[in-house]
């Protein structure tokens, strides 16, 4: 162990799931994507070297909403979704990978949910895995983001809706009233 490394505390992992929720409600609120947040957000405090949260689309097919450090990273942990196979304690699911390590994911198993266009689920890996401090963050922080992510989702769903609708607008030639209208 690393003398210099500080232990990291229960307090701390509070303050990192409060902080994880305050800056969600807070880029929900400003309209900016919530969901990219979240998902870095909990992947640079548990160490995890790449990340990504997925929903299904309206063909039950994986979607990426978000991923961390980038999409190409984050290709490999997707496919490993696809083809289940996780160990499953409530909304926290254990698996390794013989590339990627060590995988957890947070989130209702996707192939049996049918709630719709808001269920997400985010999941994280490490070469090395994951150490206990990491595993306990995850844990403490299933319930919270379980909670916050059908908000953090509908947010994005919205916002994704209403850049379709613009570019809809964009095409057809119509101003930003005659939009207004058709909304009416």
């Amino acid at each position: 162990a690393d003398r210099g490394a500080r232990r990291v505390t229960r307090e701390d992992r509070a303050i990192t799931i409060v902080d994880l929720i305050t800056r969600a409600l807070a880029a929900i609120d400003k309209g900016e994507q919530a969901e990219q947040m979240v998902c870095s957000t909990l992947a640079k405090a548990a160490h995890a070297e790449s990340a990504v949260l997925v929903g299904l689309d309206a063909g039950r097919r994986l979607r990426v909403h978000a991923a961390w450090p980038d999409q190409r990273k984050a290709a490999a942990l997707v496919e490993v979704i696809g083809h289940g196979g996780r160990h499953s304690e409530g909304n926290l699911h254990l698996g390794q990978h013989p590339t990627l390590g060590e995988i957890i994911t947070l989130g209702p198993d996707l192939d049996q949910n049918q709630s719709g266009d808001r269920v997400r689920l985010l999941a994280l890996s490490r070469r090395g895995g994951f150490g206990p401090e990491a595993q306990a963050l995850f844990a403490e922080a299933v319930a919270p983001v379980m909670l916050l992510m059908p908000h953090v989702a509908e947010a994005c769903n919205k916002d994704q809706r209403a850049r379709t609708a613009a570019d809809a607008a964009a095409a057809l030639n119509l101003t930003s009233r005659e939009v207004e209208v058709l909304q009416l």
